[in-house]
């Protein structure tokens, strides 16, 4: 996990408005996810995906975290609930 400071959030941003984010980090972890809250305890956090149907119309004051963990794993399931995680 890096931390980077005054990111141009371009790429994630549907319609390619170049605003920025004060910080930045892409976590692929549950270890760099713990790490980056870690880190910047004290800022507001908005987390990203791939950045479909996201809008941002102005500089980020905060950290954005672009989560890359990937995967679905079933915990239970009966014959009314599934529980994911």
């Amino acid at each position: 996990m890096q931390l980077q400071q005054a990111v141009s959030l371009k790429p994630y941003n549907t319609f390619g408005l170049d605003v920025k984010a004060d910080f930045f980090c892409e976590v692929n972890s549950l270890k760099e996810l713990k790490e980056a809250l870690t880190e910047t305890e004290h800022h507001n956090t908005l987390f990203i995906g791939g950045g479909s149907n996201l809008l941002l119309c102005n500089d980020y004051q905060g950290l954005v975290i672009k989560n890359n963990i990937k995967g679905i794993h079933i915990e239970s399931e009966n014959d009314n609930h599934v529980i994911l995680k």
